[in-house]
């Protein structure tokens, strides 16, 4: 557990650094890209509360058990592989029935982005359906799954943290309100565009894009936004 409230701020920005691939943060002036529309936000001093992966710059890699390609959206340790990530954001096309790998010591969290939906089976639980307008769907990642397609291929949005060393809640994220933060909090744009601002810092993000935050921030619609918040906390 960290010390003190700014002992773990530090480490939590230094986190995202990590991430993101960034250079570490501190007192050097940046500036957001913003979107693909060219929109940009102003430059700030000091240490960033927030920080933009853009989905063109995700990694494309093959399933752990080899049966499709999974996209990494975010990694922390940065680098970290299947078998030791702390936590993992990624999308996954499923384009037929089968097993889902198995990750010891992980809870994982699944939503679905795209198609009409996926019947999950998790150990010796009922059948779960999942589709567009489902809640995201909790579950043991080292417990036997397996997935049936409903009507067709899908893309799906994972969470994965590992089991008593961070904590996690995923939910759909409402927009044009003050959203409280008291962990480390990223926002995953599934469709549409938004715009966030925190700290004084703004962004346009688009489908696919993610925003990793340090503080509370606002969102506004900027078209059609479909958006999933993921909190974060160590255990």
């Amino acid at each position: 557990m960290f010390e003190d409230f700014a002992d773990r701020r530090r480490c939590r920005l230094a986190k995202h650094c990590e991430t993101a691939d960034l250079p570490p943060c501190g007192g050097d002036v940046r500036q957001d890209r913003g979107g693909r529309d060219g929109t940009q936000s102003s430059p700030t001093v000091g240490p960033r509360l927030m920080r933009i992966l853009r989905a063109a710059d995700h990694r494309r890699m093959p399933w752990k058990n080899g049966g499709g390609v999974t996209t990494e959206i975010a990694v922390f340790p940065a680098g970290a592989g299947l078998d030791d990530f702390e936590w993992r954001l990624s999308m996954a096309n499923v384009a037929s029935d089968g097993p889902f790998s198995i990750f010891a010591g992980v809870d994982r969290t699944l939503a679905v982005l795209e198609g009409e939906g996926i019947a999950l089976s998790v150990a010796d639980r009922p059948e779960v359906t999942l589709t567009r307008s489902s809640e995201p769907f909790a579950f043991p990642a080292d417990q036997p799954t397996s997935a049936r397609l409903i009507a067709g291929p899908i893309l799906d949005f994972n969470v994965m943290s590992r089991r008593g060393r961070v904590g996690y809640r995923v939910e759909r994220t409402r927009v044009g309100a003050d959203v409280p933060h008291g962990s480390t909090d990223v926002v995953f744009c599934s469709a549409g565009r938004a715009r966030i601002s925190s700290g004084g810092e703004e962004a346009t993000l688009q489908a696919h894009d993610v925003a990793i935050l340090d503080a509370s921030f606002v969102i506004e619609d900027a078209g059609a936004a479909e958006l999933f918040l993921v909190a974060l906390e160590q255990v």
